[in-house]
């Protein structure tokens, strides 16, 4: 990009010479009676400069072109790997819209101005900043008053960007509330129609929408506005150069030269000022987005940034043990107050309660999906910092309640997109599953690892969803296995099947097992439930015992 930038110093100086030598040719024909040779070897050299002006400039450009995408590359690539680094908090404050915004509309603000903005500013400023210094050089008895008639068109542009750029922002901020209330819509579309609220939706969705309008109408009105005032205003220096230096010239003031390089030059001044201006919506748009995606960019990802050792990489036994642990996802709200809690390696442990006593949040904190406000969550005797997350959690399978199937392939959803077409993987998957006894539960999906599977499943069942999770959890081998809800939509015959699988799993290697489920069929299996009630442990024994709570 440095180079690009010299290489567009270099064309404006071919373009600064190439005005005076337009002059001398100018003098050359005033005072010569036929053409000389001279003469010609002036205008020969006046093209060759304008030509190796372009050449500059082509090569400044494309250079700014190379370097500007590369930048817009990184860009994507930091956003996208700081997403995966982002804490479950962030996304529990964060709208999903707005988050799609700053990886789509402000990037492409961000891109607008990169992408083509820069080159086309660099080169105006570049341009203009060496067309004033070539007027008052060539002719500083007029050239200097040629320059201050740019300062109008200058000034103009500077005292406006203020409220372009607070209605852009203003536009983006909009923007985003949009679509957060899009997604929202769209998620709950089921439940729009059911409950018979399109009308209602409609009307709140329009009032975004038209709140989101005044902002583009104010963002449109300034620009309307500021782009002829300065076009005007940008033609002064022209009139200025024509005027008062015909009046010096045919007062015997000026020489012709001179007169013609400073004309010249203006009219190269007021192109670059229009430009500016155009871009100014780019520049401040692009400010705006900058802003937004600086601040996701800043936001402190969920592994410390600092600590006293090296991440701990090492196969899992599954010992989980609880110290003190407190956690609150808001402030002034805890959802476990001094929770202790601890699961030996190899245990199947039912966790029961009401609806938010806490149960989901120690699944949770196992993972390191969450970090606790005080207190301690140990792996083996080691806390969860301590680890490599990475390698924990590819030891660690977490079934949800609804569960997410990506379109493509069963095979792909299960074993994964690089290992679906390796005939050994797939022989093994077979394998383990007849160890379980869910060969004739797989059979029942047509075409096997091969059947396609729409965005999100939506050719599947919820219960069908939540099988073909457990079936990714058998190939991966995990060491740990978190339940919340998994069962919850199957029959009982397939919900038998699964308790069979967890059973046949656990005896042919020691794993932990963490199970939350209202339905108590699903509790019997486990060797030890526990009760949850506001945070803290009421109850811990068999099932019978914990239900008397």
């Amino acid at each position: 990009m440095l180079f690009g930038m010299f290489s567009l110093v270099v064309g404006s100086l071919f373009l600064v010479r190439g005005s005076v030598v337009l002059g001398q040719i100018c003098a050359t024909l005033g005072s010569a009676s036929e053409v000389t040779s001279t003469l010609y070897r002036w205008m020969v050299f006046f093209v060759a400069l304008e030509a190796m002006s372009v050449a500059a400039q082509y090569l400044g450009r494309l250079l700014l072109a190379h370097g500007t995408n590369q930048v817009l590359l990184e860009l994507r690539e930091a956003l996208f790997t700081k997403l995966a680094t982002l804490p479950m908090s962030y996304f529990d404050t964060q709208p999903i819209g707005r988050i799609i915004t700053r990886l789509t509309n402000d990037v492409e603000g961000v891109e607008g101005f990169f992408g083509g903005g820069l080159a086309r500013i660099v080169t105006a400023c570049i341009q203009i900043v060496l067309v004033l210094a070539g007027i008052v050089s060539i002719a500083p008895s007029f050239g200097v008053y040629v320059a201050l008639a740019a300062i109008p068109s200058l000034g103009f542009s500077w005292l406006t960007r203020h409220p372009v750029r607070y209605w852009l922002a203003e536009n983006k901020s909009r923007n985003a509330h949009v679509n957060s209330k899009l997604a929202e819509f769209i998620q709950g579309l089921p439940v729009l129609r059911v409950l018979g609220l399109e009308a209602w939706s409609g009307e709140e969705f329009g009032r975004d929408s038209g709140s989101h309008l005044e902002s583009s109408i104010k963002v449109l009105s300034w620009n309307s506005f500021i782009r002829p005032v300065t076009v005007f205003l940008s033609v002064m220096p022209t009139v200025v150069a024509v005027i008062y230096g015909g009046w010096l010239l045919a007062g015997g003031h000026a020489d012709i030269v001179a007169v013609v390089a400073v004309i010249r030059l203006t009219e190269r001044f007021s192109s670059p000022v229009r430009v500016v201006t155009q871009e100014i919506q780019v520049i401040q748009d692009a400010s705006a987005s900058a802003v937004r995606v600086a601040e996701m960019l800043a936001t402190p990802g969920e592994r410390p940034t600092t600590l006293d050792t090296d991440p701990v990489i090492k196969s899992v036994e599954g010992h989980i043990t609880f110290d003190n642990v407190t956690l609150s996802y808001r402030d002034g709200l805890d959802v476990l107050s001094s929770f202790s809690l601890d699961i030996p390696a190899g245990q199947k442990l039912g966790i029961i309660g009401g609806t938010g006593a806490g149960k989901s949040t120690i699944l949770n904190l196992i993972p390191g999906l969450y970090t606790a406000r005080s207190g301690r969550v140990l792996i083996d005797g080691m806390e969860i910092n301590d680890w490599d997350l990475v390698g924990l959690r590819q030891q660690i399978g977490y079934l949800a309640q609804d569960p997410f199937l990506f379109q493509g392939t069963l095979g792909a959803n299960i074993l994964g997109v690089r290992l679906e077409g390796d005939e050994s993987v797939r022989r093994d998957f077979l394998r383990v599953l007849d160890q379980v006894g869910l060969t004739e539960v797989f059979a029942r999906f047509d075409g096997g690892l091969d059947m396609r599977v729409r965005e999100g499943g939506a050719n599947l069942s919820s219960g069908e969803k939540q099988m073909i999770a457990f079936m990714r959890l058998i190939h991966d081998n995990r060491r740990i296995i978190l339940m919340d809800e998994a069962t919850s939509c199957l029959d009982s015959a397939w919900e038998t099947a699964i308790q069979g699988a967890i059973l046949a799993l656990m005896r042919q290697r020691k794993r932990t097992c963490v199970v939350i489920a209202h339905r108590l069929e699903t509790l019997k299996s486990c060797d030890r439930v526990i009760r949850i009630d506001g945070g803290r442990l009421v109850a811990d024994g068999n099932l019978d015992y914990c239900l008397q709570y």
